[in-house]
Parts: C-alpha cells; sequence; structure tokens
C-alpha cells in the first residue's frame, strides 16, 4: 500500500542561472509542458505510443515544435 500526502510537493531541476526570476523559470517550465505535450499528441495521433525509436540527426520536428511553443508561450 503506498501512503501519499494529503498535499503533494512539486519540483522542478532547472540549469538556468540561479539570479532567474521566477517568471522566467515558470516560462520555462510551460514552454518544456507544451514540447513534451506534442511529442505526445503526435505519437498518440500518428498511433505510434508504443515505438521508441532514437531522434534522427536531421529530424527538425522538435525544433519546429521549440519554436512553436517559444511563440505561444512568450
Amino acid at each position: 500500500m503506498a501512503r501519499r500526502p494529503s498535499s503533494p510537493d512539486r519540483h522542478w531541476i532547472s540549469n538556468l542561472p540561479a539570479t532567474t526570476p521566477v517568471e522566467g523559470l515558470v516560462r520555462s517550465a510551460k514552454r518544456h509542458w507544451c514540447i513534451e505535450h506534442g511529442y505526445r499528441e503526435l505519437r498518440h495521433g500518428m498511433g505510434l505510443d508504443h515505438l521508441r525509436t532514437p531522434p534522427h540527426p536531421k529530424q527538425t520536428q522538435s525544433r519546429n515544435l521549440t519554436r512553436h511553443c517559444w511563440t505561444v508561450s512568450g
């Protein structure tokens, strides 16, 4: 049986400079979430949920998705 706290804590690890304001950390977390969500949607929409393949060196999907997320959340 697992015990769960009544109010779970959420922690984020970042490699941003220590002087980064909280707003910058939140913006970065939102962008990260947007990218991860996009990948899940792409895999699910294409029926590739079960496949785990290494990225192709010239693959630009991540760049395009990252650019979109920066535009939307920035």
